[in-house]
């Protein structure tokens, strides 16, 4: 549907006197929006469609180019910079919860959201408090699969961990899933925006 978007607009740029062009959005003086949630108009699809895609107007202008070669390409990049993010941030948090777990609420934020075995906390200060009360010291987490996808806020990820806890002088690990929402920061790093961790039984 995206790839189709980008292919009829292009059409409708390349052609001057395309009828299409009468549907983009007009400016219409005392116009008063009615009771609602807002239009969304083809032209802000269009650019939104572009900047998830990293994709520029000159690219769905040329003939020449293919888009869906393009988004492709774009897709297996983005892909691949989503799982190479991912892997970084599940190696730091996991190194600072095993090594420096005071350390630990550096990742989060105010309005970060944390679900321990049920229990909810919010923002960065009760969710330190809670990590460092645990009733464990030392400990080293082993990761069986990290699993990442981009979220629908611009630039976030999703990061769903498996594996286990092996506890200082315990000879069975606590096997246990955690799912991190990681948002982008102005800096050009991440934050924990949700954080929702589950040991597994049985």
């Amino acid at each position: 549907m995206r790839e189709g978007r980008l292919r009829w607009f292009g059409h409708v740029m390349r052609s001057t006197d395309a009828p299409v062009r009468r549907c983009q959005r007009l400016a219409l003086d005392r116009f008063r929006r009615s009771i609602g949630r807002p239009k969304k108009y083809w032209r802000e699809v269009i650019r939104h469609d572009m900047e998830q895609l990293q994709l520029i107007e000159d690219m769905t202008l040329d003939r020449k180019t293919s888009i869906k070669s393009e988004l492709r390409v774009l897709k297996g990049e983005m892909e691949e910079q989503t799982e190479m993010v991912g892997r970084a941030f599940v190696d730091h948090y996991y190194n600072l919860f095993d090594n420096d777990r005071s350390s630990i609420g550096a990742l989060y934020q105010p309005s970060s959201m944390f679900s321990f075995e049920g229990q909810k906390l919010l923002g960065s200060e009760d969710i330190c408090a809670k990590l460092n009360e645990l009733p464990f010291g030392q400990c080293r987490h082993v990761i069986s699969t990290i699993d990442s996808q981009p979220s629908s806020f611009t630039g976030g990820i999703i990061v769903f961990v498996s594996g286990s806890i092996q506890l200082l002088g315990e000879d069975h690990p606590l096997r246990f899933s955690q799912m991190f929402h990681l948002i982008p920061t102005v800096e050009g790093s991440f934050f924990v925006q949700n954080d929702i961790f589950r040991l597994n039984y049985g």
